[in-house]
């Protein structure tokens, strides 16, 4: 099964690439397990980077830490992602700062919970390697819909804010060692008699940290 998509791709963007440019064309190709890819890993290779449970301190930006477990359990689902870059509005050159990237994408289904009951989630998601011994995921958080406690709020200095959001970005390298943080986002529009010229703005929040082998 071949799936093609157009990806429009923003700065920073949860679920997509730091610093990803204008867009990128993605051509997917669904995989079996073993299949050997152009990248010299398969599906398998990346499956086996995250067996079993990542237990790691974390530490949040107030200077408070609890524990952070991971428990990744793949579902069997992986695709090849080929990525181009998308060619400029109306023309036939490619898109200027366009990072596309081809990767392998294992789709896996993620436990991921604090000792402080902060988080307790669970997640179906795509963790995407793009050579061997790594794998990455960002995951959007639905501040509005989990099941743990967290509160954005509290790590959130601006104020006149419109919007939040948050995400938590993991990175695995295998035998138990991971590393991430999760981050937010405040945004919204300066106050102003004309609204032409009102000025959009965002705030970027750091609320917590982990690395494996950290104390």
């Amino acid at each position: 099964m071949i799936f093609i998509a157009l990806i429009l791709a923003c700065n920073s963007e949860p679920g997509g690439k730091e610093d990803a440019g204008p867009g990128c064309i993605e051509t997917e190709t669904a995989l079996a397990g073993e299949e050997a890819t152009s990248l010299g890993l398969t599906a398998n290779d990346v499956s086996g980077l995250v067996v079993g449970a990542f237990a790691h301190p974390l530490f949040w930006a107030d200077g408070t830490s609890t524990t952070v477990t991971l428990l990744f359990t793949p579902t069997g689902n992986a695709w090849f992602v080929d990525s181009e870059q998308a060619p400029s509005n109306g023309g036939t050159e490619p898109a200027i700062y366009a990072y596309c990237d081809d990767r392998l994408d294992v789709e896996t289904a993620l436990t991921f919970a604090t000792d402080d009951g902060a988080f307790d989630e669970s997640w179906t998601l795509r963790l995407s390697a793009t050579e061997a011994g790594s794998a990455s995921v960002v995951q959007p958080l639905d501040l509005d819909g989990l099941d743990g406690t967290f509160d954005l709020l509290p790590f959130v200095d601006a104020t006149g804010w419109d919007a939040l959001r948050g995400w938590v970005d993991v990175s695995v390298l295998g035998s138990g060692i991971s590393s991430g943080e999760i981050r937010g986002q405040a945004s919204g529009e300066d106050d102003c008699p004309d609204e032409d010229d009102c000025a959009a703005w965002a705030e970027n929040v750091e609320v917590a940290t982990w690395v494996s082998g950290s104390e």
